[in-house]
């Protein structure tokens, strides 16, 4: 606990006015002191992705971790983005926050950045959701059905936890696990 993660690979993009977007894929855990020698003053933002990240896959944010990310908060707009939906984010993130933390300066993009929340005094507001249309969700669950029926992963010959299909209403999810499988199984 109390740790950042290293870096594994790192990418960047150059943008117009000295802006960059900086991708880092993470692999492991090392000692929290790295984040001293960064130097924050060119910075003007960060984003994080939840699951393998912030928190282990599916499980709630520790106490340190949320610490350190309401700190980096008060100095630079954080966005934690992920895959998971709405409800994922109430369970996994911001429950390990205090109930009085200042999240004014944080953005929550859920279903894969399709849905963004900001904090709008004591609630967490949606700013934008784009829902998949009737005719894209029978698309994609059709394709989805066939595609597992084609590979033989239609009927599991493994344990499963949960839903393996989910409608996360901007995005249809598969699990081959089910949603709900532990961390240590996938």
């Amino acid at each position: 606990n109390g740790r950042l993660y290293e870096r594994r690979q790192r990418s960047e993009v150059a943008y117009p006015e000295g802006l960059y977007l900086s991708t880092v894929h993470v692999q492991s855990r090392v000692n929290s002191d790295s984040i001293g020698a960064m130097d924050l003053r060119t910075v003007r933002g960060v984003a994080f992705d939840l699951d393998g990240t912030l928190a282990e896959s599916k499980t709630q944010m520790d106490a340190d971790m949320a610490h350190r990310v309401l700190r980096l908060a008060s100095r630079m707009p954080v966005a934690v983005i992920s895959g998971a939906s709405w409800k994922q984010f109430e369970t996994q993130m911001l429950s390990a926050f205090p109930h009085d933390a200042d999240f004014r300066n944080m953005y929550l993009f859920s279903t894969s950045a399709s849905t963004c929340y900001v904090r709008a005094g004591e609630v967490w507001e949606k700013k934008y959701e784009f829902r998949l249309t009737e005719s894209e969700r029978k698309h994609i669950l059709t394709a989805l059905h066939e595609a597992l029926i084609e590979t033989g992963l239609d009927t599991p010959t493994h344990r499963v936890w949960g839903e393996r299909i989910e409608d996360r209403g901007s995005q249809i999810t598969f699990s081959g696990l089910g949603q709900l499988a532990p961390p240590e199984e996938k």
